[in-house]
């Protein structure tokens, strides 16, 4: 994997999401919390914590979070490296081609002038000669990777919330926990460890429905 890319492209992702970096430097990447350094990255996307920092709640909260973001963005990353380049007729993008499973195609490339990252998933037609109905998702690897799955059929549409879906589970499970006097230890826990899982694939969930209530009152 080219380091330089993949750190550059990783600097983007967290700038854009709010982190604060470090100045950039072409071999590691330094990740700050509270002015101090929560962790660093290498061009093998190795994460390391800074020795002799203090380990506060908030630098281990930055460490997990980018911990995450580091995951998906290596992934893609050494995706578009290795995959060839997906070849069809009417396609002038050089996209390379990520996946591929019955009629349905997931490719991605890399923008220009640091735009970002293009995910895209298409349908092959009828004679297979070229694609369409494509959906696009700009910067959003995950989405991308869950429309693929649904659209080629490798996970069932049922198995899969949406964000609404999922909001409204985690507030039922929030109202549950509030009034449940009547559960078990072992009811609140599989409650809460549910209310966790919906935190990892939403992780604002919690303060936007508190945002939410406070401007209903």
């Amino acid at each position: 994997m080219d380091q330089e890319k993949y750190l550059s492209e990783l600097h983007r992702v967290l700038s854009k999401q709010g982190f604060s970096l470090a100045p950039y430097l072409e071999t590691e990447l330094a990740v700050l919390s509270a002015g101090w350094g929560a962790c660093r990255v290498d061009g093998n996307g190795a994460l390391f914590r800074r020795e002799g920092d203090s380990q506060t709640e908030e630098a281990n909260e930055v460490f997990h979070a980018v911990a995450t973001v580091n995951d998906e963005v290596m992934e893609y990353m050494q995706a578009l490296e290795a995959m060839p380049f997906f070849r069809t007729d009417g396609l002038d993008e050089k996209y390379k081609l990520l996946a591929e499973f019955g009629d349905c195609v997931l490719a991605g490339r890399q923008m220009e002038k640091d735009y970002g990252m293009e995910f895209v998933c298409w349908q092959r037609n009828y004679d297979r000669s070229g694609v369409c109905h494509g959906h696009y998702h700009y910067d959003d690897y995950s989405a991308a990777k869950e429309d693929f799955a649904i659209r080629s059929g490798l996970v069932a549409r049922e198995r899969v919330f949406s964000q609404d879906e999922l909001t409204e589970i985690y507030r039922s499970l929030s109202n549950t926990l509030d009034c449940g006097d009547y559960l078990t230890y072992d009811q609140e826990r599989c409650l809460e460890r549910l209310q966790q899982k919906i935190e990892r694939q939403v992780p604002d969930i919690a303060e936007s429905l508190e945002s939410g209530m406070e401007q209903t009152l």
